[in-house]
């Protein structure tokens, strides 16, 4: 009976003890608000999501630059990317230790250049298993239609944050959800506008699908056109507070921020080993309304082969490999020299409504990148930038390289990619 008694007593002891942990612990879960989904309003819908595989990813994206793998990347010395053989081979063991993440495609809410509503699309990688260390804003390089990170579903711009940050990637106007619009080049205000959107986007996808709020203050990144896009969005973060986000460091590099200056550059080389000046072309005249006359802008196979030879369909390698490299083949004499044509006039002044204005301050660090021997995007450009920024006493720094337009992007990814590791 007296052990009985006992057990009886112990009994009662673990009851009240379990009463009272669980009124504890319902007191203590009391104390912390209840999760709440925000309403959408810029996001739109998910059109995949999957697990990210870095090796197939990485092999994929070589494959657009027709790159088998990253040991041929390497292998040959005559590679461009030979220089870089060391930095790159100490990538390899980090892929194996890379976070898991997942990638989605979401579309959004946003406008077109014309100021019409449209429907637009874009990548996110998120980090699984871990708290995110911050979040990345990444304007693409130059895309042609099925080329895009929803297409494809991956942005190879994004490999140097994968180190455990989120990073968003719009598609951009013309590819994606929106790919049945004309591509839009070189449209920065409208390039500001779709990546704030998407960030807002992304902000309340990623509250209701992970229950993590983005920090205020974001990554940027963007190289080539990426460049000068990601730099209208500094700008406009800046002059815009109410948007919610501010530049915490900016990576921008060989972009044409003064973009006549670029064309001019493409328009006076006899050669051109990346064939982007017909996409450029057909794209304003498609926004601007300029009323081009393009039998007095080309000629043989691109005259021939319109609109499909410059609307994007064809990828800039098919096309370029299609033309050659020679421009007096598939451009008009007369149009070449173009300050004295008048559908030349018409294009660069229409570029030049798209300059990104030097009408302000950043307020954070700059690192600015340009190739001495970029045949692509004017190396003036770079200059100009840094020259204006230096006036005004901005945090700049200049990398001005001894390499080309590819070779700079390289040292530019490798660069942001030992940043944000290092970042606690």
């Amino acid at each position: 009976m007296k052990y009985l008694s006992n057990l009886s007593s112990l009994l009662r002891w673990c009851l009240t003890l379990a009463i009272a942990i669980s009124l504890s612990s319902c007191e203590k879960e009391s104390d912390e608000p209840p999760f709440q989904e925000v309403a959408y309003e810029r996001f739109a819908g998910q059109l995949f999501e999957k697990e990210v595989v870095p090796e197939e990813d990485i092999q994929k994206a070589l494959r657009e630059f027709e790159i088998e793998s990253l040991e041929q990347l390497v292998s040959n010395e005559d590679s461009p990317y030979a220089k870089f053989k060391r930095e790159i081979e100490r990538l390899f063991p980090y892929l194996k230790l890379m976070p898991q993440y997942n990638i989605h495609g979401i579309a959004y809410h946003t406008v077109d250049p014309n100021g019409n509503p449209v429907v637009a699309s874009g990548v996110v990688y998120y980090p699984k298993r871990m708290k995110p260390k911050g979040v990345v804003l990444i304007s693409p390089v130059f895309k042609t239609k099925g080329k895009c990170g929803t297409d494809i579903q991956l942005a190879y711009e994004a490999f140097p944050g994968l180190t455990g940050y989120v990073c968003i990637v719009p598609d951009g106007i013309g590819l994606g959800s929106t790919a049945h619009l004309p591509i839009a080049f070189m449209h920065h205000e409208n390039m500001a506008r779709i990546c704030v959107d998407m960030l807002l986007a992304a902000k309340e996808f990623i509250h209701n699908r992970y229950r993590y709020d983005i920090p205020q203050e974001t990554f940027l990144f963007g190289y080539s056109q990426g460049g000068s896009d990601i730099w209208a969005v500094a700008r406009h973060c800046q002059q815009h507070p109410e948007v919610g986000f501010k530049a915490s460091d900016i990576f921008v590099g060989g972009g044409a921020y003064q973009p006549d200056l670029a064309m001019e550059s493409l328009l006076g080389h006899d050669n051109n080993n990346y064939a982007v000046t017909p996409y450029i072309i057909w794209s304003l005249n498609q926004y601007e309304n300029l009323g081009l006359d393009f039998t007095k802008i080309f000629k043989g196979k691109l005259l021939e082969g319109m609109p499909g030879t410059c609307n994007g369909e064809k990828s800039v390698y098919w096309l370029t490999s299609y033309l050659g490299t020679n421009v007096h083949e598939y451009m008009e004499e007369d149009f070449l020299r173009y300050k004295e044509n008048p559908q030349a006039l018409l294009i660069l002044e229409a570029l030049k409504r798209h300059t990104i204005p030097n009408d302000w301050i950043p307020e954070a660090q700059v690192h600015l990148y340009h190739g001495a021997a970029d045949s692509i995007i004017p190396t003036a450009c770079g200059d100009q930038l840094n020259d204006y920024l230096q006036s005004v006493n901005a945090k700049v720094t200049y990398h001005k390289l001894e390499q080309n337009h590819f070779e700079c992007a390289v040292s530019m990814a490798l660069d942001f990619f030992n940043f944000l590791r290092k970042k606690k």
